[in-house]
């Protein structure tokens, strides 16, 4: 428990230093030469679509730079969208790593530093799943390396960068029935928003 306390507070510490170096830098050119606002006690739904939420934060293992998930507002399609962003410690510097996903989140960094994985969807509808990608830091498109049925929910890299373990639940034995719409299942002690039967989750 003490253990788990002191991550807690260090990985908050993370989260403040960012926000710091994050509000140094405008996000674009645009935000840079906009006025500003005159002052106003009113929180309208502008305000709401320029919220930047920090989270996740991972020191790199040289030190010297931070990955962060940066969520942002989208009012067209009514969600939060979320990438993940290399801040420069001695700069206060950014860069977007994931501009074509919106729904990327836990990024880890390889032992060497020289990688980095992270979760985002693959698949369409029912078939969407989130996966484990690998991105290579010194250029290049990100690699699904997992095909999961099931969506991964944790995973951690091997000491020496050669492999990552991952944990994920098992299918449903009655997925066809669940298809054609025959997803009713016996209620617990579960958390009163599950929407389906609990599945047994292996490594």
């Amino acid at each position: 428990m003490r253990v788990s306390a002191h991550l807690f507070v260090i990985e908050a510490r993370i989260v403040l230093a960012v926000g710091a170096l994050w509000s140094q830098v405008p996000a674009s050119a645009s935000d840079a030469t906009r006025p500003t606002p005159a002052s106003t006690n009113c929180f309208s739904l502008e305000h709401v679509n320029r919220i930047v939420q920090l989270s996740d934060p991972q020191l790199a293992p040289d030190g010297r730079s931070i990955v962060v998930v940066v969520q942002r507002a989208e009012a067209d399609t009514n969600q939060w969208a979320r990438q993940l962003v290399l801040v420069d410690i001695a700069t206060g510097k950014h860069r977007p790593l994931t501009q074509d996903r919106k729904k990327v989140g836990h990024p880890r960094w390889s032992p060497t530093g020289d990688r980095l994985a992270f979760l985002a969807p693959h698949g369409t509808g029912k078939d969407a799943a989130d996966q484990v990608f690998v991105l290579p830091m010194n250029g290049g498109e990100a690699q699904q390396i997992t095909k999961s049925p099931t969506s991964v929910q944790q995973f951690s890299w091997r000491p020496d960068g050669k492999e990552i373990a991952f944990t994920a639940a098992d299918e449903a034995p009655n997925k066809k029935e669940i298809e054609k719409g025959e997803d009713a299942f016996e209620v617990g002690n579960d958390d009163m928003f599950t929407k389906e039967a609990p599945m047994p989750v292996h490594l």
